[in-house]
């Protein structure tokens, strides 16, 4: 009787979707039918370890599972790989070169540890329905700055809190590295905008992203004392005087024309320009 390889291994590819997808569909199976007070979310489960790991290893097996099926459609199937076990028993793979090096079966264990050691710590969670166990990753993702930074290396962009039309990120001076950690990924992803640092006198800092952002311009609202000749900017959430701000550029680290023109609107306030992991004076 012929086999039909190819038939084969597409079946067992979209099994695998499926099975990956009805596991990612909510965190946990055992029940989703108790009722929870959707406004009381528990800040220790939120800001665990064991979540945050949690939803780094349900993210990356997704991303390997978009890999996989765009890799799979594209395998010469007369070229599969032939091998023999110990007991001279054929064994066909697919070429390691492709699918194989993807790791889905890795990737599906690390979930499933990270769910379980997840689910030992806070049983709770496998009576929470699936709108909770939702607000529960999202809130995560939102506290995480590392889980955001993890994120982003996997092209997925999970938006910030926002304030004032905005998305805020903020950093205190020993924040630095994991701060420009961030921005680095930030400048490639693929819906990049152009985002703005400010940097306090107090020592902390704001990553500010203006909803009217786009590749090649920023925008940001300072407000000017003019008696001191100092700046803040409250869409930050910090009232301490802004000591300097940058913005990122993709193409070049020369100022453009917009940029002229934002810098003569805010005289005696230092502006750079962040361009490939470094900071560059104006002019």
């Amino acid at each position: 009787m012929k086999t039909n390889l190819k038939s084969k291994v597409k079946v067992y590819s979209m099994s695998v979707v499926l099975l990956i997808s009805v596991a990612l569909a909510g965190i946990f199976m055992q029940s989703c039918t108790e009722d929870k007070n959707e406004d009381y979310l528990d800040n220790d489960i939120i800001n665990s370890l064991e979540m945050e790991e949690y939803v780094i290893a349900s993210s990356d097996l997704k991303h390997s599972l978009a890999i996989f099926e765009k890799e799979i459609s594209k395998v010469d199937f007369s070229k599969l790989e032939i091998s023999y076990d110990k007991n001279d028993k054929k064994r066909i793979g697919l070429p390691a070169t492709s699918v194989g090096s993807v790791g889905i079966e890795d990737k599906i264990q690390i979930f499933n540890e990270k769910k379980e050691v997840l689910l030992k710590k806070y049983p709770q969670l496998a009576s929470f329905n699936l709108e909770m166990n939702k607000k529960y990753i999202q809130q995560c993702i939102k506290n995480s700055l590392n889980l955001s930074g993890r994120l982003l290396e996997l092209g997925i962009n999970y938006s910030q809190p926002r304030l004032k039309g905005g998305t805020v990120e903020n950093y205190y001076g020993e924040d630095w590295y994991m701060m420009t950690s961030f921005m680095s990924i930030w400048m490639n992803i693929a819906d990049y905008v152009e985002l703005l640092i400010v940097a306090y006198a107090d020592g902390s800092y704001t990553i500010w992203i203006d909803d009217k952002n786009d590749e090649f311009h920023s925008h940001i609202t300072l407000r000017h004392h003019i008696n001191t000749n100092t700046y803040t900017f409250s869409g930050g959430g910090n009232s301490s005087t802004v000591i300097w701000i940058a913005h990122t550029h993709k193409y070049s680290s020369s100022p453009s024309d917009a940029d002229i023109d934002d810098w003569g609107e805010t005289p005696g306030l230092t502006r750079y320009i962040y361009y490939q992991d470094s900071f560059y004076d104006f002019f």
